[in-house]
């Protein structure tokens, strides 16, 4: 069965990292993994949440278009948590990621838990943490949500799902 992460390795890789060594290969593998396990945790956390505002998500893919090999492959936006896949110059990837700072408030301690968990556990894995990197950002979180909303509305890049609840 073909993983979506799959696909990024049959165009992006052979054309980004031919002359990069073999460790990039594999830092790169190893963080489009992790991007992807850590989207999977924040969809099953959403799916649990009663507020369907809650379980609103935004998506954004980079990789359809192929303009660029620098920046953003992946974006993936909750109202409680910001997470992106990009890459450099040299084709390295690197992980930003953004924590709601009411998270325990808007989610609950329990699953508030489970991500600030999920996230140190990122930051502090030695194969992937210096590629792992907070994105600070310069307005309330819940001004942020509601433009990227926005924008997703207007740029075809992004989709907007509501998760689906979870049988409890």
């Amino acid at each position: 069965m073909k993983r979506v992460y799959d696909k990024v390795n049959s165009w992006l890789f052979p054309k980004v990292l031919k002359s990069d060594p073999r460790e990039a290969q594999v830092s790169n593998n190893n963080l489009n993994r992790t991007f992807w396990n850590t989207r999977r945790l924040l969809i099953l956390i959403q799916g649990f949440l009663e507020n369907e505002k809650l379980r609103i998500r935004i998506e954004g893919n980079f990789t359809k278009n192929r303009l660029s090999h620098e920046g953003k492959l992946y974006h993936f936006v909750t109202p409680f948590c910001e997470i992106s896949l990009n890459n450099d110059k040299r084709g390295r990837y690197n992980i930003t990621y953004f924590l709601n700072p009411n998270l325990l408030e808007i989610i609950g301690d329990n699953y508030g838990n489970i991500v600030e968990t999920r996230i140190y556990e990122l930051v502090t894995d030695n194969e992937i943490k210096g590629f792992i990197n907070a994105n600070p950002l310069n307005c309330i979180y819940e001004r942020y949500f509601n433009e990227s909303l926005m924008i997703a509305e207007t740029e075809p890049n992004y989709i907007v799902t509501v998760t689906e609840k979870a049988i409890s």
